[in-house]
């Protein structure tokens, strides 16, 4: 077994050359200095560094929600109608690093005595079902391959301060059912976005999860890439 030694660690030799990153990695590292202590294991000082950039991500974000909420004007025009505001109230919004707390209007359109009721925070942040685009998108993904108690587990195990399973459940219900109705509004944009690979010459379609056989005639100068295997049984 050898011995180690520990050296000090050289700093950087001018602050003008720190990059955001860097400035940002200094400052983290004197916060997980003044939680765990210079003298904690890796493991701790592993969990305290994304413990607290998920609170400082977390901070960072309501901050941006709020900044937007407080811009808006007295009136706002929404597809061509225009909403005024007609209650305000503090409000929590969702996301991977945990829990907003925005103070936002809710907006009525003009002429509407009990008409339904919109957010512009909302449509100008992107958020869906109070939850932050990134983990609108989290929860979709995870709904799509499994049940959300197992997609609640990995954020956990990822360090990650998701909302409650109900909440997440919720959520993906919401999510799903919102998307099934905007279904063929959504599917003109995607066809639209979407192309063959270059050099395609036929498509395949299998039915009730059978395959179709093929087989491609190669060109006189190219050689096969695999070797045939004999058929020893017939069909």
């Amino acid at each position: 077994m050898g011995t180690l030694h520990q050296l000090p660690i050289r700093g950087k030799s001018s602050q003008t050359s720190m990059t955001t990153a860097d400035r940002l990695a200094v400052a983290l590292r004197e916060a997980v200095d003044a939680e765990v202590g210079q003298e904690a294991s890796f493991e701790a000082r592993e969990a305290a560094s994304l413990r607290l950039s998920n609170e400082a991500a977390r901070s960072c974000l309501q901050s941006d929600l709020q900044a937007i909420a407080d811009g808006f004007a007295d009136c706002v025009e929404i597809s061509g109608r225009v909403f005024r505001p007609v209650e305000c109230g503090t409000v929590p919004y969702h996301s991977l690093c945990g829990r907003l707390e925005v103070t936002r209007w809710v907006h009525r359109e003009v002429g509407e005595r009990n008409g339904p009721t919109t957010v512009p925070l909302e449509l100008a942040a992107g958020l869906a079902e109070h939850a932050t685009p990134a983990l609108a998108h989290r929860i979709a993904l995870g709904y799509a391959k499994g049940h959300m108690r197992s997609c609640a587990e990995d954020m956990v195990a990822d360090h990650r301060s998701p909302p409650s399973r109900s909440t997440l459940e919720r959520i993906a219900v919401a999510l799903g059912t919102s998307s099934r109705e905007h279904a063929k509004r959504i599917l003109v944009h995607i066809r639209r976005s979407e192309g063959l690979p270059e050099g395609t010459v036929a498509i395949s379609l299998g039915l009730d999860r059978t395959s179709v056989p093929m087989e491609e005639d190669l060109p006189a100068d190219k050689a096969p890439t695999g070797r045939r295997k004999k058929r020893v049984k017939t069909y």
